[in-house]
């Protein structure tokens, strides 16, 4: 991390606190009437990474401010679409060898199911496809890599 970059980090989108996605976890629970409250320790959000290969990362970085902004809100609107949520949180690093951003989502669907009994790991790959599609939506260069299952095979 370099300390004379924090000032290029971006919140786009301040990340909600717990009490709020309890709340919303909570409200959307509710549209299954399900028979118990909310546990304790619940997962009420999900985290992510928005990233890039190294060489798409020089395309990221020659973007202005602004483009980049616009890059990673719509890639994290999609994400959250695909996944039938809302993004609550989109912070971008510039601070940091590679540019990047995190995202957060509350831990439930809009349907009231929990992201947990969703997300798999194909659906994970999903997500890589749709990061790829929006830049290629927004004339960027930038492709998916080859899957992991793919290279291993190879």
């Amino acid at each position: 991390m370099n300390q004379e970059r924090t000032a290029d980090n971006d919140i786009i989108l301040a990340p909600a606190n717990p009490t709020t996605l309890r709340q919303t976890c909570s409200e959307r629970r509710a549209q299954r009437h399900c028979q118990r409250i909310l546990k304790s320790n619940a997962a009420i959000a999900m985290g992510g990474i928005i990233t890039f290969g190294t060489e798409a990362q020089a395309v990221i970085q020659a973007l202005s401010k602004e483009d980049q902004r616009a890059m990673y809100l719509s890639v994290g609107q999609q994400l959250a679409k695909r996944l039938n949520t809302t993004l609550t949180g989109l912070v971008v690093h510039n601070d940091e060898a590679a540019p990047h951003a995190h995202f957060q989502m509350p831990g439930y669907d809009l349907d009231g199911v929990p992201l947990s009994k969703t997300v798999t790991r194909e659906v994970t790959s999903e997500l890589q496809d749709i990061a790829g599609q929006v830049l290629a939506a927004q004339g960027l260069n930038i492709t998916r890599g080859k899957a992991k299952q793919e290279r291993v095979k190879d």
